[in-house]
Parts: C-alpha cells; sequence; structure tokens
C-alpha cells in the first residue's frame, strides 16, 4: 500500500508481513532439508488439518518418492513471488519458489496459514 504525502511517498506494509514470511520461509527450508532425508513422513505432517483429510499419507509419500527418483535432492531455491493474505484468524503466506534440483529446475508452490508463532502447509503443487 503507498501513500502520497506532500512531494514523498510511504509505504506502508503491516508488521506481520515480514515476519510471517519468515516463520514461512523456515518452514519450506525445513520441508525441503526433509525432502533431502527422504523423511516423507515427516514433510506429511507439516500440511493443514484440512490438507490430510484430502491427501492420506501412503499418497503422499508415494508422490514424493516418485519426485525425489525423477529430480533428485534440492541444490538450491530462491523465492520468485511472495504474497501474505490475510484471513480471519490467520494469514495465508504464498511463495513461489525456482528450486534447482540434481536433474532439473522446478516452480514450486507453497500456500501456508500463519498465526504469526507457527504455520502449516495448505498447498503445495509443482505448477506446469
Amino acid at each position: 500500500m503507498i501513500f502520497l504525502i506532500g512531494n514523498g511517498c510511504v509505504s506502508v506494509t503491516p508488521v506481520y508481513y515480514d515476519e510471517d514470511k519468515k516463520i514461512v520461509e523456515s518452514q519450506i527450508k525445513k520441508f525441503h532439508e526433509l525432502y533431502n532425508e527422504e523423511n516423507f513422513k515427516e514433510m506429511y505432517e507439516m500440511n493443514s488439518l484440512e490438507t490430510k483429510k484430502v491427501v492420506t499419507q501412503e499418497e503422499f509419500i508415494k508422490k514424493f518418492k516418485q519426485t525425489r527418483s525423477e529430480l533428485g535432492k534440492v541444490l538450491k531455491s530462491k523465492i520468485i513471488k511472495a504474497k501474505v493474505k490475510p484471513q480471519a484468524s490467520s494469514r495465508l503466506v504464498e511463495f513461489v519458489y525456482e528450486t534447482t534440483f540434481e536433474n532439473g529446475k522446478v516452480k514450486e508452490l507453497f500456500i501456508c496459514s500463519t498465526n504469526g508463532k507457527e504455520s502449516v502447509i495448505e498447498v503445495y503443487n509443482q505448477p506446469k
């Protein structure tokens, strides 16, 4: 949000924006570490209850074993898009990462909800 004041501009960003981004970035870093360790069960536990109702642990593990077999380990990742959306009692933080694996680059979409102290993954996808 930008407000014009006199001859200058003042950017007004809610305080929680940067904190929420840090919380979720830390979670995504942990997600990638667990992926490299092939600890798919603990990765699954990082998902929200709503996500777990839609995707079983077995489906999740099968998908990530396949991804690991095809792409290999995560070598590096960088954020190419970030957005924070306020909700009633939490915020949704959306990140798009460009992630380099041993066998190629992939864009990863993470949508996480956070209450300012912790976060859970609501959506994970590798958009085509």
